[in-house]
């Protein structure tokens, strides 16, 4: 599995304990502390994936941290802000310590998906249902070639000048529904850098 599939799926259920922490909290709170130091301990090795799940690492607390000082999650414990200010802190300084040696590693793929390799990534947006009814598409499997390439397409879409390069392959395969677990994660990513894509052009 891949580094960026690990931590979304981390912050998942990081998102969902926030909201109802008790003992799962904590847990959460130090597997995504441990990711955070492994990859500290790496910064001079890591690729565009793993700069990736630092930036959604980097993201998520800070949305945690502004919904804290909001007071949208009520009353948060003074030592689970105190770690998730040391784990954004790590996060941040990591990932931007990581990024020369990351570019240096494959230059064109880097500068294709600068905007995940460079930009906090946060779940903008509470789940929604899929509906779907809306189009259905005969689509069996993604592959890791084929998702690296429609999500290149999408993020490197970022200057309002540059014609938008998304195909309709791109959408028959991101979009359709049925497929496992490893292959939905796969079209969560596309549909949020969709989100990023938008936020980035306002």
């Amino acid at each position: 599995m891949s580094s960026r599939k690990i931590v979304f799926i981390l912050l998942i259920v990081f998102q969902y304990a926030m909201l109802s922490p008790a003992a799962t909290l904590p847990r959460v709170i130090q597997a995504v502390k441990d990711l955070a130091e492994y990859y500290k301990s790496n910064y001079d090795s890591l690729t565009v994936d793993s700069l990736f799940g630092l930036r959604i690492i980097e993201g998520n607390i800070q949305g945690v941290l502004k919904d804290v000082n909001d007071g949208i999650l009520g009353q948060v414990d003074k030592t689970v802000v105190k770690n998730l200010q040391s784990i954004l802190t790590t996060a941040t300084r990591t990932a931007n310590m990581a990024v020369p040696h990351t570019r240096d590693l494959n230059t064109n793929y880097f500068n294709a998906m600068s905007l995940i390799a460079l930009t906090p990534w946060r779940l903008f947006q509470s789940h929604r249902k899929v509906n779907h009814q809306a189009r259905e598409y005969k689509v069996n499997s993604i592959s890791e070639e084929m998702a690296d390439h429609c999500l290149i397409s999408l993020v490197n879409r970022v200057d309002k000048r540059r014609a938008c390069s998304v195909n309709d392959n791109c959408f028959a395969t991101m979009l359709v529904r049925g497929l496992p677990a490893p292959q939905v994660l796969q079209q969560i990513f596309y549909t949020i850098a969709g989100d990023m894509v938008l936020t980035v052009m306002g």
